[in-house]
C-alpha cells in the first residue's frame, strides 16, 4: 500500500500496536515514522469495570447465565442507555433472549419454551427484518442489531438513543459490526457499554494459514491473526462511549483474559484505571 505515493499518511484512533499496524500498512523501517497524540480524553471521564468470567466457546454455556445477569444488573443501577457488544450474532441472540427472560421474571426454560414474539417498532407496527424492538419490564426499550439492515434501519436503530428521554434503551450489537465503530452518540445520549469477550476472529482454515505465515517469518502468528485484529474490535466498541471532553460514562469489559499481560498491555492508558468484579 502507498507504492507510486511520495508520502502515504494513516490515523486512527485505533492504530495499536503500532509496529503491527505499521508493519501490516506496507511500512519498510527505514523513513517511516509513527506519532502518537494523547487523547483528549481523561481517565476520569470513565468508569472501568472489569468481569473475569470466561467468553470462551467451550465455557459459554457456564457462564452465559452469570453474565446476562450482571449486564442486567450495570444496566438496572446506573439510569442511562447502554449498548452492549458481543463476538457474535448467535451469541448476542442467545443473550438477548436470556436478557428479556431475565427482566421480565421468566426462567431459563421458560424462555427457551416460548416461542420468539414478532419483531416490534416503537411504533408497535410490525418491523422488518432488520431492527427487534422490546419492552422489557420497567421503564427499557431493548433493540438488538440484524446481520441484515437497510440505512432507514440503522437509523432507526441509532435514533432511538436520546437524551433525557423518560425510557431507558438498550442495544444489542456485534463487535466489528456497523456500530461499533463511526457512530457518535454524544452526551447522554450513551451512559455504559458492555464488551463481552475479546473479538478473536473465529479459528478457520484461513486464520490458520495466517498464523502459519507471521510465525515463519519471526513474528507472533497468534498475535497477528488472532491477538491484534480482536482487540482492534474492542477498542473500536469501547470507543463509543466518550465522544467529547463533556462525556462520562461506565464501560464494563467481561472475559478473564483482559487480565492478562498479553490483552492489558493493548487496552488504552485511560482504561488502566479499572476495577475487577
Amino acid at each position: 500500500m502507498g507504492k507510486g505515493y511520495r508520502t502515504t499518511v494513516f490515523f486512527s484512533a485505533t492504530l495499536t500496536p503500532l509496529p503491527y499496524y505499521m508493519d501490516m500498512l506496507g511500512s519498510d523501517g527505514e523513513e517511516d515514522y509513527a506519532v502518537v497524540i494523547p487523547s483528549p480524553f481523561s481517565a476520569e471521564q470513565l468508569d472501568v469495570y472489569i468481569s473475569p468470567m470466561s467468553t470462551r466457546y467451550v465455557d459459554r454455556e457456564r457462564t452465559k447465565e452469570p453474565i446476562v445477569t450482571l449486564l442486567s444488573r450495570v444496566t438496572t443501577e446506573r439510569k442511562g442507555n447502554y449498548l452492549l457488544f458481543f463476538p457474535s450474532y448467535a451469541y448476542m441472540e442467545d443473550a438477548y433472549e436470556r436478557f428479556m427472560a431475565q427482566r421480565e421474571g421468566r426462567t431459563e426454560s421458560e424462555s427457551e419454551a416460548e416461542p420468539q414474539q414478532e419483531s416490534k417498532t416503537e411504533a408497535g407496527t410490525d418491523a422488518k427484518a432488520g431492527v427487534r424492538v422490546e419492552k422489557a419490564a420497567g421503564s427499557s426499550t431493548v433493540i438488538m442489531q440484524s446481520a441484515r439492515m437497510s440505512e432507514e434501519e440503522r437509523e432507526r436503530f441509532l435514533a432511538a438513543f436520546q437524551s433525557d428521554a423518560e425510557e431507558q434503551v438498550i442495544g444489542f450489537a456485534v463487535m466489528g459490526g456497523i456500530f461499533a465503530e463511526g457512530i457518535d452518540l454524544v452526551g447522554d445520549r450513551l451512559t455504559g457499554v458492555a464488551v463481552v469477550g475479546v473479538g478473536l476472529p473465529q479459528v478457520g482454515f484461513e486464520r490458520d494459514i495466517m498464523k502459519a505465515y507471521f510465525d515463519g517469518t519471526g513474528r507472533s502468528g497468534f498475535d497477528y491473526a488472532f491477538l491484534f485484529p480482536g482487540m482492534n474490535k474492542v477498542l473500536q466498541a469501547g470507543g463509543r462511549l466518550i465522544r467529547s471532553e463533556q462525556d462520562r460514562g461506565v464501560l464494563l469489559l467481561i472475559d478473564d483474559r483482559y487480565l492478562q499481560p498479553s490483552y492489558r498491555r493493548l487496552l488504552p492508558q485511560e482504561w488502566l484505571n479499572y476495577k475487577v468484579l
